[in-house]
Parts: C-alpha cells; sequence; structure tokens
C-alpha cells in the first residue's frame, strides 16, 4: 500500500492555456494490491481523506479501482479488496487535456479517474480536483459565475 501526497498549488493557468490532467491532479495516490484486506483499505482512505484508491499490481498498473463507498457497505473486514474492487479500468493519460479527462468523467458519470503515464499509475483526478480548476478560473481570472441556461447547460444534464 502507498500513500498519497500533498495536493500542492493546482489548477493556476492564465486564461485560454489549455490546462493538462498532470497539473491538477492528486500525484502519488495511495494504491494497493489486489490482496489487501478491506480493513486496511478502510483505514488508508480514512487517512487519506480520499475517496477512490487504485488497485494495481506489482508493476503499479491499474487493474481495478475501489471507492469509499464500495468499502462502508458492510463488506466484510477480512474480504481482500480483489472481490470489492470494480475490474473497470477507465485511466487517462497524464497529458490528457483537463477538459478530454473531465468530459470522460462526465459521461461515465465517474467522481474519480486513475491518472497514468505509459500505464503506470502516478495520480488520481477527482471531481474534488475539477471544481478546485473551475473555483480558480472564476475567481482568479475574474469571470462571471455560471449562471443557469448559460453555455455549459445543454451538456450537463439536469437534477431537481
Amino acid at each position: 500500500m502507498t500513500m498519497g501526497t500533498d495536493r500542492g498549488n493546482r489548477g493556476n493557468r492564465a486564461a485560454g492555456t489549455t490546462m493538462l490532467v498532470s497539473e491538477v491532479m492528486t500525484p502519488g495516490p495511495a494504491t494497493v494490491g489486489a490482496d489487501a484486506l478491506v480493513r486496511d483499505v478502510r483505514e488508508r482512505i480514512l487517512a487519506c481523506g480520499g475517496g477512490a484508491v487504485p488497485v494495481v499490481d506489482g508493476d503499479q498498473r491499474p487493474i481495478g479501482v475501489v471507492t469509499a463507498t464500495d468499502l462502508f457497505e458492510g463488506l466484510p473486514p477480512d474480504l481482500p479488496v480483489r472481490a470489492a474492487m470494480s475490474r473497470r479500468v477507465l485511466a487517462v493519460e497524464a497529458g490528457a487535456t483537463v477538459a478530454e479527462a473531465a468530459r470522460l468523467m462526465r459521461r461515465e458519470r465517474l467522481h474519480h479517474r486513475g491518472i497514468t503515464r505509459r500505464g503506470v499509475i502516478v495520480g488520481i483526478l477527482s471531481s474534488f480536483d475539477l471544481l478546485v480548476v473551475l473555483e480558480r478560473l472564476v475567481g482568479e481570472d475574474g469571470l462571471p459565475p455560471l449562471q443557469p441556461g448559460g453555455d455549459l447547460s445543454p451538456q450537463v444534464p439536469a437534477y431537481g
């Protein structure tokens, strides 16, 4: 099991420039092997404050993901993570744009996406990371707040 690192200063970018996933992801995320026990991964998630942990093989290549929701739904503490993880690995390369990653996350309705470099896990991108980007763009670049019915409304499903 590895521990995640500090998120640092993310999302600061001049208007009109392309922002890469590697600039806003949480680098060095906590990872676990498939044989880790649910109890240990629960403790790791609580310690890191994250919402998902990539499950990796011996070469740090993602083979699945386990979320806090998965872990806290009454699973036996001695259950290996391989029995609780999602085997659907949806990673994006660190050199992808934030817009590309956000689009994929929205389409798949995911709150977390593993970030890889040449197939090896190097970070994790969460919906909260994307909110940091939005917050900084709106706050630091002087953009007006998004309004209902604005340019994004056709792309974002309506709730309520």
